[in-house]
C-alpha cells in the first residue's frame, strides 16, 4: 500500500510545471517604451513623441504625433522582448465618422536589427473603420506567424481619412506575450506641494497658475500637469535660437545680399577684362605668319596615323568581349557556390555600424554628449578621449547594431607598456538585456579580467558555447574592479563579436565641401591647428566613411561624435556681419560729420 502511494507521488512530481505567460501593452510609456525618432518620420511634437505611447482612455486631439511626411513611419522600442499577438490603434474621440487626417490603412512590422532595416511583416493592410463608436480598434497577427521575440516594431502608414496631406497618430498599442510584468517607470519625486485635489480646484479656476506649476506625482509617474507633457521646458539652446532666430536670419540675408553684390561687381570686370584678352589674342593671331604647305601634309599624315590606331583598338576590343564570357564561364565554374543563409562573425558594438550607448541605462561620464566614442572601433584609441565615471561599479548600457547571436566580447585599453593604467577596469560582467530597460536581464560572461601581465592591448573573453541566448539586441557592461582601485574607471573601447545572417552597412556621409579632402584635413592639423579645430568638419563618421584615417591617422584619433564647426562657422559669420554693419555705421556717421563740416565751413565765409 505506502509502494502504490508512493509510486503516485512520483508520478505527480514528474509533471513539468509551465511558465505563465502574461499579455500586456509593450507599446506604453509607463512601461518604458518610447518613440526611436531616429528612425521615425519627423513629428510637430518636438521631443515629445512618446506621447503617441501614453496609455489613457481618451487622447487629446491637440496632442497627437502628426507628420507632413508622404507614408509617414513610427518606429517603437518596446518596453520588454515580447511574442507579438495583437497591435491596436485608437484615435481621439470622434462621433459618426473619423476625422480627417487620422490613419486609415497601415502595416506594422518587427525589426530584426536594430536600425530597422531588416524587417519582417506581423500585420499587413490594418485598417481603422470609421463606422461605428469604437475608438480603439484591434489587429491580431496571426498565430502562425514565426516571430518568436522582438523589442522593436515599426507602423507604416500607407493611407489617411480624408486623403489630406497631414496624418495625425494618436495612440498605438502593441499586445503580447512575455515571462514577466514591466515594472511601471519610477522616480525619485520631491514632497509633492500640492494635492491631486487643490490641482483640480486650480485647473479649473486658476488656469495661468496651474500652467506654471511644477510637476505632480501620478501612479508613481512625474509627468507635467494639464494635458500632459513628457518633458516640461526645452533646452536653453534651443530657447535661444527661438527668441533670436529672426534677428539672426535677417543679418544673414543682409550679408549674403551684400556678398552677392561684390560678386556681381566682381564678375562684370572680369567679363571687361576677358574681353579685352579676346581681342589682344586676336590681334596677336593676326600678326602671325600663315603655316605653309609642307607643315599642313605632316598634320594630315600624323592624323592618318592616329585613326589607323583608333581602328585597330576597336578591333582588339571586339575581340575581347566575344572572348570574354568563354572566360568568365570557365571561372565560374572553378569557384565554389556560396552557401545560403552564411553566418557573418562581425563587432556588432561598432559606432560605424550603427551602434550606440543608451545613456538612458548607463551611468554618468565625462563624455557628454560623446559616450558613443567608447564604441568607435579604432586601433589605438586616444588617452584623453575614454569614457570615465565616478560611479562605483559604472553600468555600460550598448544598443547594438544588429541583433546577434553573440560569441565573445572584448576590451581594449589606450597604449600602456608592462603596467595597465590605473583606472582602467579589471574586472567586469556582461549581461544580455531581454528588454528594452534592461531590468531583465541574462548572464552571458562573469568576472572577464583585463590582465596587466601581457602587452596585448585588446583581450577577449569568450561567451560559453552552450549559453541559451539566442538573439540579443543591447548588452550591458557592469564594471566592478578597476586596476589601482582607484574611484573613477575609465573605459577606452569595448567590443561584443557575435553571427548574423546579414552584415550591417557602414555609416556614409558625402564630403560636400571640396577643401575637406583628407590631405587637406592633414595639412591643416599640423600646419593650421586653430582652422582645422574651427572651421573643418572633423566628425568620426565624416573621417571613417571617406578613409580619411589612412592619410590623416591623427585626426580620426582626436575625432568627435558631435563637432561644433557649424556653430563656431556661425560665430565667426556673425562676428564677419557685426564688424561690417559697425564699419557702415562709422563710414555713415563720418560721412554726416563731413558734410555738416562743409556746411559750417560754407557758412562762416557766407557770413564773413
Amino acid at each position: 500500500m505506502n509502494q502504490n502511494v508512493r509510486d503516485q507521488k512520483n508520478k505527480t512530481e514528474e509533471i513539468p510545471i509551465e511558465i505563465p505567460l502574461y499579455k500586456n501593452n509593450s507599446a506604453s510609456y509607463i512601461f518604458g517604451a518610447s518613440v526611436d525618432t531616429s528612425y521615425s518620420s519627423s513629428s510637430d511634437l518636438s521631443g515629445e513623441s512618446d506621447l503617441v505611447l501614453l496609455d489613457r482612455p481618451n487622447p487629446p486631439a491637440n496632442r497627437a504625433w502628426c507628420s507632413d511626411e508622404n507614408e509617414p513611419v513610427l518606429t517603437v522600442n518596446l518596453a520588454n522582448y515580447i511574442k507579438p499577438t495583437a497591435v491596436s490603434y485608437q484615435h481621439f474621440k470622434w462621433n459618426g465618422t473619423v476625422p480627417h487626417g487620422s490613419p486609415r490603412v497601415f502595416n506594422v512590422f518587427a525589426c530584426i536589427d536594430f536600425n530597422c532595416e531588416k524587417t519582417e511583416p506581423l500585420v499587413t493592410n490594418c485598417e481603422y473603420k470609421s463606422f461605428g463608436e469604437i475608438q480603439e480598434q484591434i489587429y491580431q497577427i496571426p498565430s502562425n506567424s514565426k516571430t518568436k521575440s522582438i523589442g522593436k516594431v515599426q507602423f507604416r502608414f500607407l493611407k489617411n481619412h480624408g486623403n489630406v496631406k497631414k496624418t495625425c497618430v494618436s495612440l498605438v498599442r502593441v499586445y503580447g506575450e512575455s515571462t514577466g510584468i514591466p515594472k511601471m517607470r519610477e522616480f525619485k519625486t520631491k514632497k509633492i506641494s500640492k494635492t491631486c485635489s487643490e490641482f483640480k480646484h486650480i485647473h479649473h479656476h486658476n488656469p495661468f497658475s496651474y500652467d506654471k506649476v511644477k510637476t505632480v506625482s501620478i501612479s508613481g509617474q512625474t509627468l507635467k500637469k494639464g494635458t500632459f507633457s513628457i518633458r516640461e521646458t526645452t533646452k536653453s539652446r534651443e530657447k535661444w535660437f527661438r527668441t533670436h532666430g529672426q534677428m539672426i536670419g535677417i543679418g544673414m540675408i543682409g550679408f549674403m545680399q551684400i556678398i552677392l553684390l561684390i560678386n556681381s561687381h566682381r564678375i562684370s570686370s572680369n567679363v571687361e577684362e576677358t574681353r579685352q584678352t579676346v581681342l589682344n589674342l586676336q590681334i596677336q593671331f593676326d600678326k602671325l605668319p600663315k603655316m605653309d604647305s609642307r607643315t599642313n601634309t605632316e598634320f594630315q599624315k600624323a592624323d592618318s596615323i592616329e585613326k589607323e590606331n583608333e581602328k585597330m583598338i576597336e578591333k582588339l576590343n571586339e575581340a575581347l568581349k566575344e572572348v570574354k564570357p568563354i572566360l568568365m564561364d570557365q571561372e565560374s565554374k572553378n569557384e565554389e557556390t556560396p552557401t545560403k543563409n552564411s553566418l557573418h562573425t562581425f563587432n556588432a558594438a561598432s559606432y560605424m555600424y550603427g551602434a550606440s550607448v543608451d545613456t538612458s541605462y548607463s551611468s554618468s561620464s565625462d563624455l557628454s554628449g560623446e559616450s558613443d566614442l567608447v564604441l568607435l572601433d579604432r586601433p589605438n584609441p586616444p588617452a584623453n578621449r575614454a569614457w570615465c565615471s565616478d560611479e562605483n561599479e559604472p553600468v555600460l548600457t550598448v544598443n547594438l547594431a544588429n541583433y546577434i547571436k553573440p560569441t565573445a566580447v572584448s576590451y581594449q585599453h589606450f597604449k600602456w607598456n608592462r603596467t595597465v593604467p590605473d583606472g582602467s577596469p579589471r574586472l567586469f560582467n556582461v549581461f544580455a538585456c531581454l528588454d528594452f530597460s534592461c531590468e531583465k536581464t541574462e548572464l552571458l560572461i562573469s568576472n572577464c579580467e583585463y590582465k596587466s601581465s601581457s602587452q596585448i592591448q585588446e583581450q577577449i573573453c569568450q561567451i560559453p558555447s552552450n549559453t541559451k541566448t539566442k538573439s540579443i539586441g543591447k548588452v550591458q557592461l557592469r564594471f566592478l574592479k578597476n586596476h589601482g582601485n582607484v574611484k573613477k574607471t575609465c573605459v577606452s573601447l569595448v567590443r561584443v563579436y557575435g553571427e548574423s545572417t546579414d552584415l550591417p552597412k557602414i555609416k556614409s556621409v558625402p564630403i560636400r565641401e571640396f577643401y575637406n579632402t583628407c590631405s587637406y584635413l592633414r595639412t591643416s592639423y599640423h600646419n593650421y591647428p586653430f582652422i582645422y579645430d574651427k572651421l573643418h568638419r572633423k566628425t568620426c563618421e565624416h573621417l571613417f566613411s571617406n578613409s580619411c584615417c589612412s592619410v590623416c591617422p591623427e585626426c580620426c584619433d582626436e575625432c568627435y561624435i558631435e563637432d561644433y564647426t557649424d556653430f563656431y562657422q556661425f560665430v565667426v559669420m556673425l562676428g564677419a556681419i557685426l564688424a561690417f554693419v559697425s564699419f557702415a555705421f562709422l563710414l555713415a556717421f563720418l560721412c554726416v560729420f563731413a558734410m555738416n563740416g562743409c556746411k559750417l565751413k560754407g557758412l562762416r565765409r557766407n557770413g564773413g
